[in-house]
């Protein structure tokens, strides 16, 4: 998925400084009214109290990371009130977590015409300009920011978050100090282990009958799902699966400051990048589920490994609590891990067919929620499947394979329509046909396989854009 950086809502209702209340005065956010008559006054009042209302609900929703509501909310107060700077903030923010940059810079745009001293829209879409590659236009927006406080200097009321706008875009623009690999994935080991680490998984220890399992299959999706822990490790793509391939271990994980040496994370700091109130950095081996011994016991007679993925989820990664079915489906797949059943291979490809089995079992798992009625979980298995299809995209991002790029963008926005559609659906049965169709619809997605050889799914071609 695209990277979305966590950006901290505006307070609304604030004391406006005297340069605040000149741009309030240029565009007021009262909604036009057709007479000044004093019977036209109950009209504005309810206005303006349904435009704070649906604004209220996509803050929340914005909070939630519930991105699908919180569009929708804005979307709303934005009828109501097209001309409030932080409203199109707020619309511009909920997009970008969908992964509509496009979308997501022109409500920041607006959010700057309507208040240029809306300092978080300047940073977001500095931020939005590098994550669509437009690398002028953000360089661009860090001269003019740069302009601005060489004319007011400290004078200004924003001048503090100017200067935090102007670090942050400066940031987004500077290449990182190690190497950039095209493959979000290999950015999580050495160099000289990426090529192994995109290539090569340790085979799951799962036995048949677990396999089987709708738990198992429901926590398996989860387990690979980005947005169970948090907006930090979503930005970056990092699920479960990332220290714990297959529901294993791995020794080449290695990521500055939440790592030591290599195979080894601080899980406190793993997802959030806060220490807490601890002192010491502890990074610690990460354990192979399967082989080594368990810290937490995962006899199914006791509650302590679900409370502790619960606990851990909330606490540990910064996460939103997950539904009770994924909670359950977490469980019995790291309780299904076992070493007898782990193949003699060490390892297996890291290739198409496992991306493409990923996605297949989300909305396997889309479709089980909803035959139950949780749209809650089905959303989870869908944000599983967009990560899928974001990961199979990255293999597909060369000149020569647009129409594959083409396939996979039509399947991404299936996906996102189906999920605006259960937030609005009275109940979650009614999108099931939707998703049974998405299923149905998977070998457009699997004809991909004809141009593995020309993607980086192949080992050659990801060796010469790994140098």
């Amino acid at each position: 998925m695209n990277r979305v950086v966590a950006i901290g809502f505006r307070k609304r209702f604030i004391l406006p400084t005297l340069a605040s209340m000149l741009v309030a005065a240029s565009a007021l956010t009262v909604p036009e009214v057709a007479s000044s008559d004093e019977n036209d006054k109950p009209a504005v009042t309810a206005a303006i109290h349904d435009h704070n209302s649906a604004f209220q609900r996509g803050a929340a929703a914005l909070s939630a990371k519930d991105y699908v509501a919180a569009k929708l909310a804005f979307d709303v107060a934005l009828a109501i009130d097209p001309r409030d700077s932080d409203t199109n903030f707020g619309a511009g923010h909920a997009r970008a977590g969908l992964g509509d940059l496009k979308g997501a810079i022109s409500f920041y745009v607006r959010a700057i015409r309507f208040n240029p001293y809306n300092m978080e829209a300047e940073t977001a879409l500095g931020q939005a300009y590098m994550q669509s590659s437009d690398i002028a236009s953000a360089r661009n927006l860090l001269a003019k920011l740069k302009r601005n406080v060489q004319k007011c200097g400290e004078v200004c009321a924003a001048s503090t978050e100017m200067a935090a706008a102007i670090s942050a875009i400066e940031v987004a623009i500077k290449p990182p100090p190690h190497s950039v690999t095209p493959i979000k994935e290999g950015e999580w080991v050495p160099p000289s282990r990426r090529l192994y680490a995109l290539t090569r998984i340790p085979p799951e220890c799962v036995d048949e009958n677990a396999r089987n399992s709708v738990a198992v299959l429901i926590g398996r999706v989860a387990f690979r799902d980005p947005q169970l822990l948090g907006p930090q490790a979503s930005a970056f793509a990092m699920s479960c699966n990332a220290c714990h391939r297959n529901g294993r271990g791995n020794p080449d994980f290695q990521v500055h400051g939440l790592s030591g040496q290599p195979g080894t994370a601080d899980a406190i700091v793993w997802a959030t990048g806060e220490r807490r109130s601890r002192s010491a950095f502890r990074p610690i081996r990460i354990p192979d589920l399967a082989r080594d011994p368990p810290k937490v016991s995962r006899d199914q007679n006791r509650p302590d490994l679900r409370n502790f993925i619960s606990v851990h989820m909330g606490e540990a990664f910064n996460g939103h609590q997950p539904t009770q079915r994924v909670i359950d489906g977490l469980t019995a797949y790291v309780r299904a891990q076992h070493a007898a059943a782990c193949p003699k291979r060490e390892s297996g490809p890291l290739d198409f067919g496992w991306y493409l089995s990923g996605y297949e079992e989300a909305l396997a798992g889309a479709e089980e929620a909803l035959r139950n009625d949780d749209d809650a979980s089905a959303i989870i298995m869908l944000d599983s499947a967009f990560a899928m299809l974001g990961a199979i995209a990255e293999r597909f991002a060369l000149p020569d394979l647009d129409k594959e790029q083409h396939s996979l963008l039509l399947q991404s926005k299936a996906i996102a329509q189906l999920q605006v559609w259960l937030s609005l659906q009275p109940t979650a049965r009614a999108v099931l046909p939707s998703v049974q169709k998405l299923r149905s619809a998977t070998g457009g997605v699997a004809e991909l396989s004809l141009a593995v050889d020309r993607s980086l799914f192949n080992p050659d071609l990801l060796a010469k854009a790994l140098r």
